[in-house]
């Protein structure tokens, strides 16, 4: 069986997470994202009803593919340690390394990009995890810094 990984990543909205998660993908990663879940489950964004089942469903789609030996890349905001948590939990319960590609890029940028997107986020939010941005930090995470070219 194939050894089993599990990364994260981490930044804000616009940051680049997605395209960096997709050349995972393209390598042999299978790639988790909640905005795709949130999508297949209620067909729109962020609806705060619906969020705790969009998150059971990425974590238990992680879990079993973990077990079945994949290496596993959730594409996430992951910008605060309570959303890291369930991951870093994860990785312990099944005995797997977690890596954190952490996507610093600066908020401006993201805005600039967002701008530019097809798919924009409300500014504010952006604005909102800029400010609760918390390191990667946390006993057991690898964290690796990405820079704006992937």
């Amino acid at each position: 069986m194939p050894e089993a990984r599990l990364a994260i990543t981490c930044g804000l909205p616009k940051s680049g997470k997605s395209t960096y998660a997709r050349g995972l993908q393209e390598a042999g990663w299978v790639r988790v994202c909640p905005d795709e879940i949130r999508q297949a489950l209620h067909g729109r964004g962020h609806h705060p009803p619906a969020e705790p089942l969009v998150w059971a469903n990425a974590e238990l789609t992680v879990r079993a593919l973990l077990l079945s030996g994949h290496a596993v890349v959730v594409d996430a905001t992951n910008t605060i340690r309570k959303r890291r948590a369930p991951w870093l939990g994860i990785s312990r319960d099944l005995d797997v390394l977690l890596e954190a590609f952490v996507l610093q890029n600066p908020a401006a940028e993201c805005h600039e990009r967002n701008q530019a997107s097809e798919d924009p986020v409300p500014p504010e939010v952006i604005d909102h995890m800029n400010e609760q941005w918390e390191p990667v930090t946390e006993e057991g995470v690898t964290a690796r810094a990405i820079d704006a070219e992937g």
